[in-house]
């Protein structure tokens, strides 16, 4: 009777260690996971087309202009929906707009802001926002219009520094997330111009 009860109980101990064992290394490798994604995309095929997918057929030569507002980077192949709220709950969602600061209709600077990382989804829509580089373009499609912004400046701020959303003068797109990943104690920035008003 003992030996059966040793017997069990070494049996739930190893399954129990199992557990634990996968569940620590779901915990640790998980937010390298989307680094392994963009890897793979990268070197193996190039990213799909973005914008056309999921979109009516268009006449050829023109230009598929989103329904909804939608930011577009190319070099990290990302494409997600602008989210409108008052409450920083749409945060879940994706990508959040900023309510006091500006919007591409008007000049001034539009404050895009997305988390770099969660285990719910989505998950985090700027994972990739360091590997953009001054010079990259960003397309903002906003109330069926393009605006397209070229990149000026990365940079990170404490998590305090309130300036970066402060009304510029000319369009400006403001994109921050969390930095860094595993202690996201600061705010990586990237600061864009708009392509039209460089010309």
């Amino acid at each position: 009777m003992v030996k059966k009860e040793r017997s069990r109980l070494r049996d739930f101990n190893n399954a129990l260690s199992v557990v634990v064992l996968v569940l620590g290394l779901y915990i640790t490798l998980m937010p390298f996971l989307p680094n392994m994604q963009f890897w793979v995309k990268k070197t193996i095929h190039a990213y799909p087309q973005l914008v056309e997918q999921n979109l009516p057929e268009k006449p050829k030569d023109e230009e598929v202009i989103p329904s909804e507002n939608t930011l577009v980077i190319p070099g990290i192949g990302m494409q997600e929906l602008v989210h409108e709220s008052s409450s920083a709950a749409a945060l879940s969602k994706g990508v959040w707009r900023r309510p006091h600061t500006s919007d591409p209709t008007k000049d001034g600077n539009t404050v895009l802001v997305g988390h770099r990382f969660t285990y719910a989804k989505p998950q985090g829509v700027f994972y990739h926002l360091d590997k953009v580089k001054n010079g990259d373009t960003i397309v903002l499609y906003w109330q069926g219009k393009k605006y397209s912004y070229k990149v000026e400046r990365t940079f990170v701020v404490p998590s305090d520094r309130v300036e970066i959303e402060a009304p510029t003068d000319e369009p400006v797109l403001t994109l921050y997330t969390c930095t860094p990943l595993w202690n996201p104690k600061d705010r990586l920035v990237i600061q864009a111009k708009s392509a039209e008003a460089q010309e």
